[in-house]
């Protein structure tokens, strides 16, 4: 059965809503005592075309001297409403509230800019609800009134009837749409005039596309994303004007200024391609070259090695090797390999040995990927691949329930490589892994032991070592030595995972927000005054391209220059946090979040040892009624739930994932599939892009693993991220480090321990699962630590 939903706010809107139409319908009625000629005038208002309604009603309230009536205010405020509906959420709703004023009698009668807003805040909510339809209609219609309205308000229809008609597939009017933006020069004209270039090529209009994407290229203010984009998109047009010398100097220009490696691996493919029809083998040969030993792993390496094959070309067997098996091309790859162990050098011998033992284990060919993982050291110690193939072999009896065989290789890990990556886990691992067995003793000397060979571990990794060796004596029952070392662990970072966690066990939360400075006068500490005459942010040129880029539902583009206006920032301290106050005053949250994430890491201050007014703009509470409501449903803590959307998606209801993944809170196809039909919904998965759609699901999916695993967040968390499956193993792995109860039933009956949540957390082998949930737990302390200041700071009454 569908669950109802209808949280506090979007009742007492409707009931609002409800009470204002009715009031509306006295407003507007004969009792109201409206004299019949003026009833007649209105209905020929609304007979009249769009620019002739809106003289007609102005020249009506200029004559009867009141141009504000109680039905214009009441429309006035139903409107408000609806965008507050709108902006927490509740997009249908607020669809259907919008509707009804539109079609209000006393609508004509709002001044001209309130009624554009209005109707093109409807179409552009529309088009995010798949209501394609209904937008163009109503685009259409003020299509009539674009000669009197104001110029931000067309610059704004242009935009969203160029997305109307994108998405009903007629690409040439959404491009003669794009066409008026350009002749305005409104603030987002270089990225405009980017998305031009790209349609035009669409349709064929190779000359068109190219000359738009020069003049975009013009701009200094382009964002460097579009930069590239642009270049690609005129490449491609020279390309197929067959005018290949000059599409080369574009794919040129775009190697120049450094790009990702996809647009670089597009870049080099496609250069080759185009000296080859020149003619020109020398330079394909080199770019394809340039392609397969720099980026192995792209997809375009795989066919640059063929042709380079070929051509004869000569290509390092390692290099051919490596290509090849990013291609899950394994035949040919292991051929190669085995070639470059019996010619290369010990470099490139060390790392065949490696990927053949890749090969081997993605295989399940296990003995084979043992013995080939161990044999890397043997061939260059010094190979970057030699402590990778250790862990990894070590990692593989340990999946394999071979903890006593897992053993030896992380001990050889943390002393032979103590510079790797994983080196401090490795040491955990050797300490822990058979805790159970060796007694808590060993596991202590095993602690301090790993401690003493650090070269480079993080303040993290530190923490976590003195957090296990705190809990390694409180399981020998050394109270005081357990309390000493956890107090040096929470004093390393309070507010950060394992500080929280030490001063947990310490019995004293740590004291967060100890800066009592206000935000601006902090600033002035760290960074000096602030610097006279800097424009507001309301003047920027990236805002005001932004703005007009969302309030047409170009959001990918709005973000991008927003990513821009950051960089521009750089480590411009005041300008961050100015951007972030800002942003965040104009509902920009992500945003906002990420502007505030930058000043904090450019300052080098963990959020709690910021003021917290600066905190809070990374830690924003939006969809707080959508929030607190699914929260509740679903008895999930709502500091919990923020945090987890904080963190997997920055609050931004567009992202996107590579797996699928869309929404705040990144639900993956066949788990929403799963959370529908348990809630007795069709499937939709793209309505996860909808705030409420999302918020629901991803309370849904996180309630039910709490409800799994006895109300624990870490596991709830890690089975959020990684699958119910990976949670349980890491369980299991965790019961070896309680003493007090046998492995298996202290899995199956969660046997009370102090400890269990640090035990599963270091049970966790998947380093982005571990950091997932420490990230979220550590959000979730924030979340709390602001609550507390803010109620400790609110005056009584207030």
């Amino acid at each position: 059965m569908k669950r109802a939903f209808a949280p506090a706010l979007l009742a007492a809107c409707l009931a609002f809503f409800a009470l204002c139409c009715a009031a509306l319908a006295a407003c507007t009625s004969d009792a109201g005592g409206e004299p019949a000629g003026q009833q007649a005038q209105q209905q020929e208002v609304r007979s009249l075309p769009a620019a002739a309604a809106t003289d007609a009603a102005e020249d009506q309230s200029e004559q009867a001297g009141e141009p504000r009536t109680p039905a214009t205010d009441l429309l006035e405020v139903i409107l408000d409403e609806a965008a507050a509906l709108e902006r927490n959420g509740f997009w249908e709703s607020a669809a259907g509230m919008r509707d009804r004023v539109l079609a209000d009698p006393a609508f004509p009668v709002l001044s001209p800019q309130r009624r554009y807003d209005a109707q093109l805040d409807q179409a552009k909510l529309w088009l995010a609800l798949d209501r394609g339809g209904d937008a163009t209609a109503l685009l259409s219609e003020l299509a009539w009134d674009l000669a009197v309205m104001p110029p931000e308000s067309a610059r704004r229809h242009a935009l969203l009837r160029a997305r109307a008609f994108r998405d009903a597939g007629d690409l040439a009017t959404a491009v003669s749409s794009l066409d008026r933006y350009v002749a305005d020069s409104g603030p987002a004209l270089a990225t405009v005039l980017v998305i031009r270039a790209g349609w035009q090529l669409e349709l064929g209009q190779y000359e068109a596309s190219d000359a738009s994407a020069q003049q975009a290229l013009a701009y200094a203010a382009l964002p460097d994303g579009e930069r590239r984009e642009a270049l690609l998109i005129s490449a491609e047009a020279l390309e197929r004007l067959e005018r290949n010398a000059a599409a080369i100097d574009r794919l040129v220009d775009l190697l120049a200024g450094g790009p990702p490696l996809n647009d670089r691996a597009s870049a080099l493919a496609r250069i080759g391609e185009l000296e080859a029809a020149n003619g020109n083998l020398s330079g394909s040969i080199t770019a394809w070259l340039q392609l397969v030993e720099d980026l192995p792993a792209s997809a375009p390496a795989a066919d640059a090695l063929d042709r380079l094959r070929e051509l004869d070309a000569g290509i390092p067997r390692i290099a051919a090797g490596r290509v090849l098996y990013a291609a899950d091309r394994l035949d040919e790859a292991r051929a190669e390999l085995i070639d470059a162990i019996v010619f290369g050098t010990a470099a490139e011998q060390a790392e065949a040995e490696f990927l053949i033992a890749r090969i081997a284990q993605a295989r399940g060919e296990l003995d084979a990927a043992f013995s080939g993982y161990l044999a890397v050291p043997g061939r260059d110690s010094d190979s970057p691949f030699a402590a990778e193939a250790v862990w990894r072999a070590a990692d593989l009896y340990s999946e394999e329930g071979s903890p006593a065989a897992a053993e030896p290789l992380y001990e050889r890990v943390m002393r032979d490589h103590p510079d790797y990556i994983w080196a401090a886990d490795a040491a955990l691992r050797w300490a822990l892994w058979r805790a159970d067995e060796i007694g808590w003793e060993a596991v202590l000397a095993r602690l301090v032991e790993g401690e003493s060979l650090q070269s480079g571990w993080t303040i993290n990794e530190r923490q976590r070592h003195l957090l296990w060796q705190g809990i390694a004596s409180a399981r020998l029952d050394r109270p005081a030595d357990a309390q000493a070392l956890w107090q040096r662990a929470a004093e390393l970072a309070p507010g950060s995972y394992y500080g929280a966690r030490a001063a947990l066990h310490l019995g004293e939360p740590a004291d967060a927000f100890s800066v009592r400075a206000d935000a601006e006068a902090w600033l002035r500490l760290i960074a000096g005054p602030e610097p006279a005459g800097s424009p507001p942010p309301a003047e920027s040129t990236r805002w005001r391209a932004a703005l007009d880029l969302r309030e047409a539902g170009f959001d990918a583009r709005a973000v991008a220059q927003f990513a821009q206006w950051r960089i521009d920032a750089g480590s411009n301290l005041w300008t961050l946090y100015r951007m972030a106050l800002h942003l965040e005053a104009e509902g920009e949250i992500s945003a906002a979040l990420i502007a505030a994430e930058q000043l904090l890491s450019v300052s080098a201050t963990p959020w709690w040892q910021a003021p917290a007014a600066i905190a809070r703009l990374g830690f924003p509470r939006p969809w707080a009624e959508l929030r607190s409501t699914a929260a509740a449903e679903r008895g999930v803590d709502p500091d919990l739930f923020a945090a987890l959307i904080r963190w997997e998606s920055r609050f931004d209801p567009n992202a996107r994932g590579l797996a699928g993944e869309i929404g705040l809170t990144q639900v993956i196809p066949g788990t929403s599939a799963l959370i529908a039909e348990v809630l007795g919904e069709e499937h939709d998965h793209a309505r996860l892009a909808r705030p409420e759609t999302a918020i629901r699901y991803g309370a849904w999916f996180l309630g039910s693993q709490l409800a799994d695993y006895d109300d624990r967040a870490a596991v709830a968390l890690a089975a959020y991220n990684a699958g119910p499956g990976s949670a349980r193993r890491w369980l299991d792995t965790a019961a070896g480090y309680d003493d007090r109860a046998g492995g298996e039933a202290a899995a199956a009956s969660f046997a009370p321990d102090p400890f269990a949540d640090d035990a599963f957390e270091a049970a966790i082998d998947f380093p982005t699962t571990r950091a997932y949930v420490r990230k979220i737990l550590e959000g979730r302390a924030a979340y709390a630590a602001l609550a507390a200041h803010e109620a400790a700071h609110t005056p009584a009454g207030g």
